[in-house]
């Protein structure tokens, strides 16, 4: 559940960066509910979700596909071309500064595993991790 968490706030930081004003949603999913939602949708599939990103950054045309299964759930052959990435993550690469006080919020820094330039990390508790 604190990786699915991480997840979806990990999603949040990097819409709100990009965001742009449009309609409020509200998305329904079997566990959490999502407010207040924009640019990506999370649809509930059974034994795995959809998760549809309508822009990535402002001026965006094309939107994204990915489908989240667990890690022991078997992908059906329909989606074996699809892009999947297998929950919980374990592992990220974040690209800003800004998303590491969302990974330490969330007790997830030793999950970084990866970051452009180390030098511009200011957090204490991920420098030591470095």
């Amino acid at each position: 559940m604190r990786i699915q968490l991480f997840f979806w706030a990990l999603l949040s930081l990097l819409f709100i960066q990009c965001k742009q004003k449009t309609s409020d949603k509200v998305i329904q999913e079997s566990q959490n509910q999502i407010v207040y939602a924009k640019e990506f949708d999370l649809q509930n599939r059974g034994n795995y979700q959809k998760l549809t990103i309508h822009r990535a950054f402002i001026g965006d045309q094309n939107q994204s596909e990915f489908y989240l299964f667990p890690k022991n759930q078997p992908v059906p052959d329909s989606l074996q071309n699809k892009k999947i990435i297998r929950i919980p993550i374990e592992k990220i690469v974040v690209t800003s500064t800004t998303h590491i006080p969302m990974l330490e919020a969330l007790e997830m820094e030793q999950s970084l595993i990866g970051f452009p330039n180390t030098d511009y990390v200011s957090s204490e508790k991920t420098r030591q991790l470095i």
